[in-house]
């Protein structure tokens, strides 16, 4: 795709306005069209979300982050080994969105995961399974 190209004749400060190269009013749109889909999904347990946060302290469990905010709904569960696979306290971490965004697309996403895992597996009703 092409981008329209408009020349800056003096730059004015470091905003989006004095950038060479586009006209950003001609990106994006307004009203924007609805559209129909349909999704599918999988139903978790509320009572195991509830208890991954709870366990959390709302503190992100990524090993070395320790985000928190001071408002609800602030921190994502993230299955481990994917929702529809588990969702059991000892595969769930309450991650910030931060690492929840690494968790499934970092280059390191699997080493990652693995060490989350290891981390969720202290909460197993038998710890020594995995």
């Amino acid at each position: 795709m092409k981008l329209p190209i408009t020349v800056a004749t003096e730059s004015k400060d470091d905003t989006l306005d004095d950038l060479i190269g586009f006209d950003p009013e001609l990106i994006g749109k307004d009203e924007a069209e609805r559209i129909q889909k349909m999704t599918s999904g999988v139903k978790c347990d509320p009572a195991g979300r509830r208890a991954v946060l709870k366990r959390s302290g709302l503190v992100c469990e990524n090993p070395g982050c320790g985000a928190t905010r001071d408002y609800p709904g602030f921190l994502d569960v993230h299955h481990i080994l994917g929702a529809a696979n588990s969702d059991r306290l000892w595969t769930c971490v309450a991650l910030c969105p931060n690492c929840h965004r690494e968790a499934h697309a970092s280059p390191d996403r699997e080493k990652m995961n693995l060490r989350l895992l290891d981390y969720a597996h202290q909460f197993s009703p038998t710890p020594n399974a995995k």
